[in-house]
């Protein structure tokens, strides 16, 4: 591919208004691993689908799922690819994971294992999915550009986060 159609493909984060709060600035340890911890599931694949947006979601959630003591588990990124759009998100076309944490707030969210991934859009299928037991009511975004607020992030919990591969703040 040439350099613009693999932007144009695959580096498809939508940015989007900051509508929660911010994360404040403080200390922080700097040194929770929370791979080590058991926080964090396998590496995954988005394959050639524009959905980096659902999977840095899913990390999100299953991370604050383990945290608040439930066994680690994996999420359906395609349960966002296929029924988020009407959050501004749009499947492989892109999206980003603030309109994925709202459409989870309010619809809930389903387990890889009923709902598993194939990088490619499709009808949503989230009513016949296993939903998660595990509900978050709210997020917390970072200070975009802060370092210091990110590591204090980061100490918390597992962080959910985008990388402008293509374009600049």
């Amino acid at each position: 591919m040439t350099e613009e159609e693999f932007a144009a493909k695959l580096l498809t984060f939508k940015a989007g208004p900051i509508v929660q709060e911010e994360f404040e600035e403080v200390d922080f340890v700097g040194s929770v691993d929370w791979v080590t911890k058991g926080a964090v599931t396998a590496v995954k694949n988005q394959g050639q689908c524009g959905s980096c947006w659902t999977f840095s979601t899913t990390g999100g959630l299953e991370g604050a799922n383990f945290l608040a003591g439930h066994a680690l588990t994996t999420y359906s990124e395609q349960y966002f690819v296929d029924c988020d759009t009407d959050y501004n998100n749009a499947g492989c076309n892109g999206g980003n994971m603030w309109a994925a944490f709202d459409y989870a707030i309010h619809h809930g969210f389903c387990t890889e294992a009923s709902y598993p991934y194939t990088g490619t859009d499709d009808s949503c299928k989230g009513n016949s999915c296993t939903k998660a037991s595990f509900h978050i009511s709210s997020y917390h975004n970072v200070t975009v550009g802060s370092t210091s607020a990110l590591k204090a992030a980061c100490d918390v919990q597992p962080v959910s986060i985008a990388v402008g591969a293509n374009w600049s703040w």
